[in-house]
């Protein structure tokens, strides 16, 4: 009888409901329980797949009903991970999580803990800033410290009980960093089975975090918040008798730290005072690194012994031949000194197939760096951004767009594309494939005007071609607009750039008599930034832009927003473009 209900209603069956129970929402998961018992039994456990553990469930539910369902628990996310493991909620039975979470809710404490909380915060933070007199008594008398933090040990227990644990993410800095450093070296010493793991504030040396990797054969996605890598000299001395044989094989003399199998590595606030330190990573595919800091902050001697010896002998050196996105994020007080460009460039040499490169920081570029890039990868890049960056030329801006044949995107610097420079090398944009452009365009004209280009030097350098300011202007917009309309992918077209605004009048003008109709190709454009020429944009160009770019739905002006002509011109966009659906339902 069973199974002839099964066959005439396969939902009869319970491994049916329970594989559909996976793809369902928690309204539904609701519904399917009110249906009968026997569906209440399935599908009740999909509700505890997921938990945030939270003051709010402290307060409507009981440890014993918590406990009763922690088998079906597969996501677990902790605001509140004191309470949770003071007070045992955790049973034997919880022991299927395959994600867990600890990101400590600071709303959730109370007023008392958040003020010695933000205190503490707040002398770490001075003691950063200050000398290194002043940090290095901090650091070793917390790793001299031998007892383990008790918080610490109840989470490694959590984490030790779990079977199927594939993802971790630990961020209890944020309310202890003694917790936090400690959960660290425990889990270094632990086999596991990560894949993906995200650590804020250790305090480590080299063989530790390699112990970490090898005990961890199964992890691609790495993420550290703020790691700071110490020398030997300026941490704990790791006993003899913890270190397994095989850390041991993999601690080399040279401090060559192994990522191994990393696939996705993510230093966000990496502090080193490691100056002869090699970064293994055959088989990381994206690189992002944020504040990489060397030296300065930790070893004060090191600038000394660079004065007597060749940098070289302190710069890291990355390994990373199959990395196909390098990023890298940061502030001018940790991208100063040379160590940073050494690092790039030792990763843009090593890496043989980048397809994507973010520098966006304060960082000055420099020749060496962007050489690199257009030499090695030039063949391979699709997206390609300096935002806020500096140190690029004019020349540099326009060989990224005659060489990179497979760029999609491609964000200029705080550097000016002059005009001028297109005609002195005319070559053809090979970049066919661009769909978003973003470049901080300028007129040799209003260049000159501003001090940035000496326009007599110009004129001279064309043997008489250029006669005036008008007729450069001309042919300067006659050769962007001849460029630009090669690129027939567009989507977005941004010529007055990123980052601050300066009184030099940036862009083309978008108007008909400047030859506005050149640009009839870019019929995929959704996105252009106009900045500058407002005053001579009309219904003309307005009803010319709704019929030549049917997609074009977004218009922004880097400044005079409310300026007369430009509302004038935007209310003339909107017309046309109304008409034209208007049109269009009729005749349709």
């Amino acid at each position: 009888m069973h199974h002839d209900a099964a066959v005439s209603d396969p939902l009869g069956l319970p491994e049916i409901r329970i594989h559909i129970g996976q793809f369902l929402d928690t309204r539904d998961i609701l519904a399917c329980i009110l249906v009968c018992h026997a569906w209440a039994k399935d599908f009740s456990g999909f509700l505890w797949s997921t938990i945030t553990f939270d003051k709010s469930i402290q307060e409507k539910l009981t440890k014993e009903n918590f406990q009763r369902h922690e088998s079906h628990i597969r996501k677990l996310t902790l605001l509140d991970h004191g309470s949770f493991l003071d007070d045992a909620w955790a049973g034997t039975h919880c022991s299927n999580v395959s994600y867990l979470a600890i990101f400590p809710d600071l709303t959730a404490l109370s007023t008392r803990r958040r003020l010695l909380l933000l205190r503490s915060m707040e002398a770490f933070h001075l003691a950063e800033n200050t000398d290194t007199d002043a940090l290095e008594p901090t650091l070793h008398s917390s790793s001299q410290d031998e007892e383990q933090d008790p918080t610490a040990k109840k989470l490694m227990r959590l984490v030790e009980q779990q079977h199927h644990l594939r993802g971790l993410s630990e961020n209890c800095a944020a309310v202890s960093r003694t917790c936090s450093n400690d959960f660290a070296k425990q889990l270094c010493r632990h086999p596991n089975r990560l894949v993906h793991l995200h650590l804020s504030k250790w305090n480590t040396t080299v063989p530790e975090l390699n112990m970490l990797i090898f005990n961890s054969p199964h992890l691609e996605g790495l993420r550290f918040k703020g790691l700071v890598l110490l020398t030997p000299n300026s941490a704990q001395e790791i006993e003899e008798e913890s270190l397994s044989s095989a850390s041991e094989s993999i601690a080399a003399p040279r401090q060559l730290l192994q990522f191994r199998q990393i696939r996705r590595l993510d230093l966000q606030t990496f502090h080193t005072s490691t100056p002869l330190l090699e970064i293994d990573c055959p088989e990381a595919v994206s690189i992002q690194l944020s504040g990489y800091d060397m030296a300065e902050s930790f070893s004060p001697n090191i600038h000394q012994q660079q004065q007597h010896s060749s940098r070289a002998h302190y710069g890291h050196i990355w390994n990373c031949p199959k990395s196909r996105t390098l990023l890298y994020t940061g502030q001018a007080k940790v991208v100063e000194g040379p160590e940073l460009k050494d690092t790039l460039t030792s990763i843009l040499q090593s890496a043989h197939h980048l397809s994507k490169i973010v520098l966006a920081c304060t960082l000055e570029i420099g020749p060496s760096v962007m050489s690199r890039i257009l030499n090695d990868h030039s063949s391979t890049l699709t997206i390609l951004h300096f935002p806020y960056s500096t140190g690029l030329t004019s020349s540099h801006i326009l060989k990224v767009l005659t060489t990179c044949r497979n760029l999609v995107e491609f964000k200029g610097s705080e550097d000016y594309l002059v005009g001028q420079q297109l005609l002195l090398d005319p070559q053809p944009w090979v970049c066919i494939r661009l769909e978003r452009l973003r470049v901080r365009f300028g007129l040799s004209a209003f260049l000159a005007r501003a001090g940035h280009l000496d326009f007599g030097a110009v004129v001279g350098d064309q043997a008489g071609a250029l006669v005036s300011r008008e007729d450069t202007m001309k042919q300067e917009i006659q050769a962007l607009y001849g460029q630009l309309s090669r690129l027939t992918r567009l989507t977005v077209l941004d010529l007055s750039g990123t980052g601050s605004v300066d009184r030099i009048t940036r862009g083309i003008p978008w108007t008909m008599a400047a030859g506005l109709g050149q640009l009839s190709t870019l019929t995929n454009l959704e996105t252009l930034h106009v900045t500058d020429w407002e005053r001579e944009m009309g219904y003309l160009e307005a009803e010319w832009m709704v019929r030549h770019w049917p997609r074009l739905d977004n218009l922004y002006n880097l400044r005079n927003r409310d300026l007369e002509p430009w509302t004038k011109f935007v209310r003339f966009l909107r017309f046309f473009k109304e008409a034209k659906q208007s049109l269009a339902q009729e005749t349709g």
